[in-house]
C-alpha cells in the first residue's frame, strides 16, 4: 500500500530540505496557527479606534479594570515615535501615579495621571528632570551678640509640586559670622518656562552647612519657602546648628535630570530605572526618575541599539557585542560583555519575555538568560534564509502566546527635500511592513511561521496591563486577540514536505477533512484568475486596450518577467480590459508598481475597477483615490465590498492619475475570486492537480497516467484543515 497522511500540520524548519523534514512540519507555513495540531489561519487583529495620521505608538491606561475585557474602558497616550518607552513610577502609592516616557525625538517626560487624562491623546506633561538654580545665592550676615564666630554655607535647590528636588546651586561661603546672627538670602530664580509648562516648580529649599567636631562639614535642611519667594532670613540664634542637625540632610547633590537625549528606558527591581543613549548605559536613583546621577553611567564598546530584561538581569544589546548587567542598586551594577559579535539589526527586535530577552541579528534571533547566549532559531533556520525571509533591518517584535511574533517596519527614504519632487516617487518603502515571522523556539512543531498582511504595519507591541498585543497600521489601532473563538481569522497556506514514497506510484485518491462549522466568520481564499499572460489571449483569458504601444501591451501587465508592464502612451485617463470565458465573481484585485528604474513614477495613484458583461456598459465596483506612492516592484491587494461582487464577463481597470505626470505603468495585475479553499498536488515539483474545497471528507479522484517518487500537498483556506489524505486507490484510502 501507499499512502500518504498528513496531521497534525506544524511550522516550518527552513534549515532542513523539504525531502528531509519531519513528518509533522511544512515546507511553508504562511498566517497559520498550528498550536492545536490542526491547520487554521491566525487570528484577524480587531480594530480598536482610529489614531492620529502621525501616531507610531500608543500606551494605555486602564480607567477601572486592567484585564482585556476592559480593554476599551482605558486612558490612550499617543506618540509620533515607534521607539517611545513608557514607565509606571514605582513609588508605592504614589499618589499622583506618575507616567514616565523617552524617545529617541524628544527629551524625556513625564506627566501625573491627571495631567495625562487632561492632556491626552497628545500628552506633553513635563520636563523629565529638575533643574540646578542657575548662579549663586547673596547672603547678608546682621545681627547676633555671640562673640563665637563660624564660617558657613548656604545653597538652594527647586522642588516639584511632585515633591522632587533637584541638585543644589552653588554654594555661597560666609566668614567670620557669629554663631547667633541673622543671614538674609537673596534666592535665585526659576526659569519662568519651569512654573508649569516645562517644568512644575513650586518650592525652594534652604540649606546650611553644620561642621561636627570631627571637621566634617554638612548641608542640612533649614527651610522650604513658595517659588516665587525672592528672600529667605535665617536666624541662627533661634534655628541654631544643634536645632538644623536634627533636620533632613541635603541628598540631591547629584541629583542631575536624565540627558537630554536618552533613546529609551526599562525598569528593574528595587526602583531602578536603566536608560541609554550613544555607548552609555544610564540609571536613576532608585525610586527617583527624576535624578539620573553620572558617577553611575556605565559605557560599552559599541552604540546601544536596544536594552530589554530578563528576570532581575538588564540585557544590552548593540551594533557589536551583547553585554548583561546586575546588581542591586545602581553603584553596585556589574556589566558583562558576552563572548562573540552579535550585532543587533533592529531596536524594534528587542522583546523581553519570561525565557529570556530575544533580538534580531544577522544570524537569527538572539535569546539572552540567566542561562546564557543562545541563537535561538540555530536549529530552526540558516543564517542566509534567515535574511531572505525576515526584514531582520526594521524587524519590530511582541510577544504572543508562547511565541516571538514580528512584522518588518516601513523604510524611509533619505534625500533632500528642497531638491526632489517628492511627489514623484515612493518616500517610503513598505514592502517590509507587510511581512512577519511567528516563532516558538520551544515547540518544535509550531516552530517557524511566516506571516503576511495587506496593509503596512508601523508598529507592534505588547500591552503592558494584559500583555495583549497591539498592531498601528494605516492610522488604526488593532487588536491581536487570540483569545477570541469568534474572531476572524486569515485565510492561509500550508504546503507540506516533499514525501518520497516507497515505490513509484501515482497517487489516485485523495481526502481533506476541515471544520464545516466553525465559530468564526470564515474569510474567502482570494483565488487568482489571471493566469501568467504570455500573449493578449491565454488560456482563454484575453487583456486588451485602445491602440497598445507595442511592447508594453495590457497583457503585460500580467505576464511573468520583472521587466513587463503596462505602460500605454503618454495622457490620462487609461484603461485595459480583462475578458474572461464566463463571467466570474471577483472579490479582490492586487495592483503592482512596474520593476523598473523610473517606475514609482508611473504607478497608478487614482482609479476605479468596474465590471460588465457585454463590453459596454460598465458598474464600478471599487474606486481608489490618491493611493500613497508605491515603492519599485511593490504589490498591494484591494478588496471589493461584498455589495458591489457579482459575476461579471469584463473588468476595467481604468487609470485616472499617476503618481506624478501623465504617463502610467502598471505590473502584477490580477482578480481574485472567492473560494473556501483550494487543494494543489504536485508530483515530482510539478503541478498536477488543483480541487477547491468544498465539502469535508469528500472523496476525489486524482489525475492518472503517470508516476512518480515524490509527492508533495498545499492548503491554501479559510476553515480549519484536520487532516490530509492520499493513497494510490480509493480501496487502501479507507484504510489511511
Amino acid at each position: 500500500m501507499v499512502a500518504v497522511r498528513q496531521s497534525p500540520f506544524g511550522g516550518m524548519v527552513p534549515s532542513v530540505d523539504d525531502r528531509l523534514l519531519p513528518a509533522v512540519n511544512g515546507a511553508l507555513s504562511e498566517d497559520t496557527w498550528l498550536y492545536n495540531g490542526n491547520a487554521i489561519g491566525i487570528a484577524a487583529p480587531k480594530t480598536l479606534m482610529a489614531l492620529q495620521s502621525t501616531t507610531s505608538k500608543v500606551y494605555r491606561i486602564p480607567n477601572n479594570y486592567t484585564d482585556s475585557g476592559h480593554i476599551s474602558d482605558s486612558v490612550w497616550m499617543e506618540f509620533a515615535h515607534a521607539d517611545t518607552d513608557v514607565l509606571r513610577s514605582q513609588v508605592v502609592n504614589d499618589t499622583f501615579d506618575r507616567y514616565y516616557w523617552a524617545s529617541p525625538n524628544t527629551v524625556p517626560r513625564y506627566a501625573p495621571l491627571a495631567t495625562i487624562k487632561a492632556q491626552a491623546p497628545n500628552v506633553s506633561g513635563f520636563i523629565l528632570g529638575i533643574p540646578a538654580p542657575l548662579g549663586t545665592l547673596v547672603a547678608v550676615p546682621s545681627g547676633g551678640a555671640s562673640a563665637t564666630l563660624k564660617s558657613v554655607s548656604y545653597v538652594q535647590t527647586f522642588v516639584s509640586a511632585y515633591g522632587e528636588e533637584g541638585s543644589p546651586s552653588n554654594p555661597v561661603v560666609l566668614a567670620g559670622v557669629k554663631i547667633d546672627a541673622t543671614v538674609t538670602l537673596t534666592l535665585l530664580a526659576a526659569d519662568p518656562g519651569d512654573l508649569g509648562t516645562n517644568r512644575n516648580l513650586t518650592k525652594k529649599r534652604i540649606y546650611r552647612t553644620v561642621t561636627a567636631t570631627s571637621g566634617v562639614t554638612t548641608y542640612f535642611f533649614v527651610a522650604e519657602v513658595a517659588v516665587a519667594t525672592t528672600s529667605y532670613a535665617d536666624n541662627a540664634a533661634v534655628s541654631t546648628d544643634a536645632v538644623i542637625s536634627l533636620n533632613a540632610q541635603l541628598q540631591s547633590t547629584n541629583w542631575i535630570a536624565p540627558p537630554s537625549d536618552l533613546q529609551g528606558f526599562v525598569s528593574l527591581s528595587n526602583g531602578m530605572v536603566v536608560g541609554f543613549r550613544e555607548n552609555e548605559l544610564w540609571f536613576c536613583e532608585p525610586y527617583r526618575m527624576h535624578a539620573w546621577p553620572a558617577q553611575y553611567t556605565l559605557v560599552t564598546e559599541y552604540p546601544i541599539v536596544g536594552i530589554g530584561v530578563a528576570n532581575q538581569m538588564l540585557v544590552v544589546a548593540t551594533q557589536g557585542f551583547a553585554y548583561t548587567a546586575t546588581g542591586i542598586n545602581p553603584g553596585s551594577v556589574n556589566l558583562v560583555k558576552q563572548p562573540g559579535l552579535l550585532p543587533c539589526t533592529s531596536r524594534g527586535s528587542v522583546v523581553s519575555t519570561t525565557r529570556g530577552v530575544f533580538f534580531s541579528s544577522q544570524l537569527g534571533l538572539i535569546l539572552i538568560s540567566s542561562a546564557g547566549v543562545a541563537i535561538a532559531t540555530k536549529e530552526l533556520i540558516r543564517k542566509d534564509r534567515w535574511a531572505s525571509l525576515v526584514a531582520v533591518n526594521t524587524l519590530r517584535g511582541a510577544v504572543l502566546g508562547d511565541s516571538y511574533f514580528a512584522f518588518g517596519q516601513a523604510r524611509f527614504g533619505v534625500f533632500d527635500v528642497l531638491s526632489f519632487d517628492t511627489t514623484a516617487f515612493a518616500q517610503q518603502d513598505f514592502g517590509d511592513a507587510r511581512r512577519g515571522i511567528l516563532i516558538d523556539v520551544s515547540n518544535a512543531s509550531v516552530a517557524f511561521n511566516l506571516q503576511t498582511s495587506e496593509d503596512p504595519v508601523t508598529n507592534l507591541q505588547t500591552d503592558a496591563w494584559s500583555g495583549e498585543v497591539f498592531i498601528i497600521s494605516n492610522s488604526n489601532l488593532l487588536w491581536l486577540d487570540i483569545g477570541d473563538q469568534t474572531q476572524t481569522r486569515h485565510t492561509f497556506k500550508w504546503r507540506s514536505k516533499i514525501f518520497q514514497i516507497a515505490e513509484k506510484k501515482n497517487l489516485q485518491a485523495m481526502k481533506v477533512f476541515f471544520n464545516e462549522n466553525p465559530t468564526y466568520p470564515i474569510s474567502k481564499v482570494q483565488d487568482p484568475q489571471i493566469p501568467v499572460m504570455t500573449a493578449a489571449v491565454t488560456s482563454g483569458v484575453t487583456m486588451d486596450s485602445p491602440s497598445p504601444v507595442a511592447g508594453f501591451e495590457p497583457w503585460r501587465a500580467s505576464s511573468a518577467p520583472d521587466g513587463d508592464a503596462w505602460v500605454p502612451s503618454s495622457g490620462l485617463p487609461k484603461f485595459f480590459t480583462t475578458k474572461f470565458s464566463a463571467a466570474k465573481v471577483i472579490s479582490s484585485y492586487q495592483v503592482g508598481c512596474p520593476a523598473l528604474p523610473a517606475s514609482p513614477v508611473v504607478a497608478p495613484k487614482t482609479w476605479t475597477l468596474e465590471g460588465s458583461n457585454d463590453g459596454v456598459n460598465y458598474t464600478v465596483l471599487d474606486t481608489r483615490t490618491n493611493q500613497p506612492g508605491f515603492s519599485s516592484g511593490e504589490t498591494r491587494i484591494y478588496a471589493i465590498t461584498a455589495s458591489s461582487q457579482a459575476a461579471y464577463l469584463y473588468y476595467k481597470f481604468n487609470v485616472t492619475a499617476a503618481q506624478s505626470g501623465t504617463q502610467v505603468g502598471l505590473h502584477d495585475f490580477q482578480l481574485r475570486q472567492p473560494k473556501l479553499g483550494i487543494v494543489r498536488v504536485y508530483a515530482n515539483d510539478k503541478l498536477v492537480m488543483t480541487r477547491e474545497l468544498i465539502s469535508s471528507g469528500e472523496q476525489w479522484r486524482m489525475p492518472s497516467g503517470f508516476k512518480a517518487d515524490f509527492w508533495q500537498f498545499e492548503v491554501e483556506s479559510g476553515v480549519e484543515i484536520r487532516s490530509l489524505q492520499a493513497a494510490s486507490s480509493a480501496k487502501e484510502l479507507e484504510t489511511v
